[in-house]
């Protein structure tokens, strides 16, 4: 069963185990703020609410459901099969077991609110090229 979710896009600050915990503390500090300042809300609500939309996602992908967030993406569990492995110190066999991890893809439409800058700036950049630079006017000798 899918489950949709209308809210706005703020999961984009990149939120990743891999972060440390400072730096985590610090996006997630940044991302209250942002959703505070643009809800008109404080940042106790806006954590309170940023808190509740990461408790749903997280339960609805450990109950096995794929979360999908009109025009910002789809998140959903994959299985990861057990196999064989070594232990790389030692080079003994050892068995690496199955697991499930998150996945996210983008929507289209976020990939090109993404790229918006980007394209705008390609044709402008094109035309500067095109464009002749102004050529520097000699001084006549009798002003210099």
């Amino acid at each position: 069963m899918k489950t949709n979710i209308f809210f706005a896009a703020i999961l984009c600050f990149g939120l990743s185990a891999a972060c440390s915990e400072t730096a985590l503390a610090e996006r997630l500090d940044n991302l209250t703020k942002a959703v505070a300042k643009q809800g008109s809300i404080s940042e106790e609500q806006a954590w309170q609410n940023i808190s509740l939309v990461f408790k749903a996602l997280e339960s609805e992908l450990r109950a096995g459901r794929e979360v999908s967030i009109k025009r910002f993406g789809r998140f959903w569990i994959q299985d990861r099969a057990g196999r064989p492995g070594r232990n790389p110190k030692t080079g003994a066999a050892l068995q690496i077991p199955a697991k499930k991890y998150p996945k996210f893809t983008s929507s289209d439409v976020l990939k090109e609110s993404l790229n918006e800058d980007a394209q705008t700036a390609a044709p402008q950049a094109a035309q500067a090229e095109a464009e002749p630079a102004p050529q520097a006017q000699s001084v006549p000798a009798a002003v210099q």
